[in-house]
């Protein structure tokens, strides 16, 4: 076991992990880009920050790899 790093999930050790969709990818991007524009008051939207917005971002592409065909 000295050097091996063991992920659980898979059974055999492995994480499966699949590319995004490219409704997914296309969504996250557009979500990361409103998120970088209110960040820097581009695009003044009040009461969302970019925090979250860059982060629904991430999590749209989190889901679209751990889950098939998202």
């Amino acid at each position: 076991m000295h050097g091996q790093i063991l992920v659980y999930g898979a059974g055999d050790g492995t994480m499966k992990l699949s590319a995004p969709s490219q409704v997914a990818f296309v969504i996250a991007v557009l979500l990361a880009v409103v998120a970088l524009l209110v960040f820097f008051r581009v695009l003044p939207i009040a009461g969302v920050p970019a925090f979250w917005l860059m982060s629904s971002a991430f999590l749209v592409l989190v889901l679209g790899n751990v889950l098939k065909g998202l």
